[in-house]
């Protein structure tokens, strides 16, 4: 009996372990954030996978909506949160310099194949069935997809003065922190 509840309470130990949610990059940070999200009314997810220590993160809210001046100043005409882009990054502090941006725009006003790197030849496959444009341009590794009414973009980039010959993380590391994103509660 007692091998039995042994056994029991260290399967179960197993299993609540296994259905943990993840931590999201840079969680210490996001408690600062919630006040600027929680009005969305959009699904706004955060990766909980990077390839390298983060050592710190950062949100800021860039609004791209229909725009007026007034009194030489530029005011938004819309007070619709579909138009903020949610843009959050994370740092690396160990050398070289590392960073992950990203972007989160509401599908109908940016959708993926207006992103300026979508191509049929770019498109991979990730996470559980998810589709996405990948694209390298010799700094910056950028990985975008649309998923329940939002595109996401990350571009993770290394500080360095020159080009890279080759990515400097490999593809199926950029691939892994996009199918980390998990849904933001708010």
């Amino acid at each position: 009996m007692y091998k039995k509840l042994v056994l029991f309470i260290f399967l179960l130990g197993i299993l609540s372990a296994c259905t943990e949610a993840a931590d999201f990059l840079a969680e210490d940070e996001m408690e600062e954030w919630e006040a600027e999200l929680k009005d969305f009314d959009r699904n706004i997810k955060f990766p909980t996978y990077a390839p390298f220590d983060i050592d710190n993160g950062s949100l800021e809210l860039d609004y791209l909506g229909p725009m007026e001046v007034v009194d030489d100043e530029i005011v938004p005409l819309e007070d619709d949160n579909k138009y903020q882009t949610i843009i959050t990054r994370y740092f690396g502090g160990e050398s070289p310099r590392k960073a992950i941006e990203v972007e989160q725009h509401d599908a109908s006003n940016l959708p993926i194949e207006n992103i300026n790197h979508y191509s049929e030849e770019n498109l991979v496959e990730f996470g559980d069935g998810l589709e996405g444009a990948y694209y390298f341009n010799g700094m910056t590794q950028i990985l975008s997809w649309e998923n329940e009414g939002t595109t996401y973009s990350i571009l993770v980039s290394v500080e360095t003065e020159e080009e890279h010959d080759s990515e400097p993380i490999p593809q199926e590391e950029i691939l892994k922190i996009a199918a980390s994103f998990e849904e933001y509660k708010k």
